[in-house]
């Protein structure tokens, strides 16, 4: 998988072909097409329900005043509006493009909630003003750039579709969140780009160290490797030993 990710997927800019289309006849995947925007859809169903159902913000949000530990999970499928929705989703379609062929649907389920959770509490423990929610996918949006940023670091963004403006993936990343300073500093002051900041370099270093482990475990032989398994599989059994030991000591009861 990593090394897909690494030398492998190239996706529908500056003339490389795209994600959704393979092969000498540049056949079209309804699948992995349909795939990008199982997640723009499933925003879109919460969003849906939490405006017929104000329940569904009031204990999904995440309250600075009164926060409860599921709500770092579930305040990142809430938006606040029709267009923080439509920027959610945007933001969610493109990352999914990107991932669609390399990486399992589940996976990035199970990263984007966990990451969004991490992102969020730390906004929560050092940014968050009190007498204040929060929502949004943007923090497990981020956190799916930053990882993707880490392996696509070669590839350039053209700003306004400009060659003249295109930086390489990271650079690009950094200037982008420099905006959002910009913004919410003179403009949309109930921005959380702390947030987005945290996000985006807790997946960059996560990136950093699973590609650090892959290189180590590519460059070791293939001998050191088996004597890696060996002593794997020795300690699994000297583990089930001890698990059937401790099954037939008697347990003393008081009477």
């Amino acid at each position: 998988m990593l090394h897909k990710l690494n030398s492998q997927m190239q996706c529908a800019h500056g003339g490389h072909p795209s994600c959704f289309f393979s092969g000498g006849q540049m056949t079209f995947k309804w699948k992995l097409f349909c795939q990008s925007f199982v997640f723009p859809l499933i925003l879109s169903c919460v969003y849906l329900a939490q405006i017929y159902f104000p329940l569904f913000f009031k204990y999904g949000a995440l309250w600075s005043d009164h926060p409860h530990w599921w709500q770092f999970f579930t305040n990142g499928f809430l938006s606040g509006n029709l267009v923080h929705l439509g920027i959610n989703m945007c933001g969610m379609w493109v990352v999914c493009t990107y991932f669609a062929s390399q990486i399992r649907l589940y996976f990035l389920f199970i990263y984007f909630v966990l990451y969004s959770a991490v992102s969020s509490f730390f906004y929560f423990y050092f940014f968050m003003p009190v007498h204040a929610w929060l929502v949004g996918a943007s923090g497990g949006v981020y956190a799916l750039i930053g990882f993707l940023c880490w392996f696509q670091r070669r590839d350039r963004i053209f700003f306004l579709g400009l060659r003249k403006l295109s930086l390489p993936f990271l650079p690009a990343m950094l200037v982008l969140l420099g905006l959002e300073f910009l913004i919410a500093t003179f403009w949309i002051r109930v921005l959380a780009w702390q947030l987005h900041i945290i996000a985006f370099s807790i997946s960059i270093f996560t990136a950093m160290a699973v590609h650090a482990v892959y290189a180590l475990f590519h460059w070791l032989s293939e001998r050191d490797q088996v004597v890696f398994k060996r002593m794997f599989e020795r300690g699994m059994t000297v583990l089930q030993g001890v698990k059937r030991l401790a099954v037939h000591i008697p347990v003393a009861t008081e009477q």
